[in-house]
C-alpha cells in the first residue's frame, strides 16, 4: 500500500482496521468449544485459569461458581473459541498435577446441559435459584377460595396420616394446627 500525498496516516489507519474488521469471523456459540475442570486448587482464580488456558488457543470466557461467602466451589468452566482447541486441551489437562491436587478436565459437546451458564452472563443464575424463586411466587400468591379449601384438606389429610403413623408406633401425640385455617362444612371424621 503507497502513502497518496492527500492520505494521511490516521485514515490508512482507518481503512486497515476497517478490512480486519471484515475479514474477522465471529464464531458462534455452537463452533465454540467447553471443558469442564473439576478438583480446581485454591489460588487458580478465573484470570488464573484463563491465563493458562490460553496456551491452547483463545479463551472466550472462564466460568466458576461460588458459594454464597464468595468461595470457589472447586469446579468451573472454560469456553474456547475454536471447538478442537477445547478437545485438545481437555485431552492435555486431564489428570493434571497442579499445587497437590490432580486436576481433572472434560470436554463438554455443544448439546451440553452446562453450555446454559455461558450462553449469557444475565443466566449464569443456577437453574435451582431461578427454580426457588419461581416457587416461592406460586406459593405467596394469593389463592381463591376453592385452592385455599383444597390445600387445607390436603394438609389436615397429611396430619391424619401421621397422626396414625404416630399412634400405630405407640406415640400419643395432637398436633396443634393454626386457629385462622377455615373450617370446612364437608369434613369426614
Amino acid at each position: 500500500m503507497y502513502i497518496n500525498s492527500h492520505q494521511s496516516h490516521e485514515t490508512l489507519c482507518q481503512e486497515s482496521f476497517r478490512r480486519k474488521k471484515e475479514t474477522k469471523e465471529v464464531k458462534s456459540p455452537s463452533e465454540r468449544g467447553l471443558c469442564y475442570i473439576s478438583h480446581i486448587p485454591h489460588g487458580f482464580f478465573e484470570e488464573e485459569i484463563k491465563l493458562y488456558f490460553s496456551q491452547f488457543g483463545k479463551v472466550t470466557h472462564v466460568y466458576i461458581p461460588k458459594n454464597r461467602e464468595g468461595k470457589m466451589k472447586g469446579y468451573g468452566y472454560v469456553e474456547f473459541e475454536v471447538d478442537k482447541v477445547a478437545q485438545i486441551a481437555a485431552e492435555s489437562m486431564n489428570n493434571y498435577l497442579m499445587f497437590k491436587r490432580l486436576l481433572k478436565v472434560k470436554y463438554i459437546r455443544n448439546g451440553g446441559k452446562k453450555w446454559r451458564y455461558l450462553k449469557n452472563k444475565e443466566n449464569s443464575r443456577p437453574i435451582a435459584l431461578r427454580n426457588r424463586d419461581q416457587f416461592v411466587k406460586e406459593q405467596n400468591k394469593t389463592k381463591s377460595p376453592s385452592e385455599e379449601t383444597r390445600l387445607v384438606k390436603k394438609q389436615r389429610r397429611s396430619l391424619r396420616r401421621l397422626h396414625a403413623d404416630l399412634s400405630k408406633l405407640g406415640i400419643d401425640f395432637e398436633f396443634q394446627v393454626d386457629s385462622d385455617v377455615p373450617q370446612l362444612e364437608t369434613e369426614s371424621a
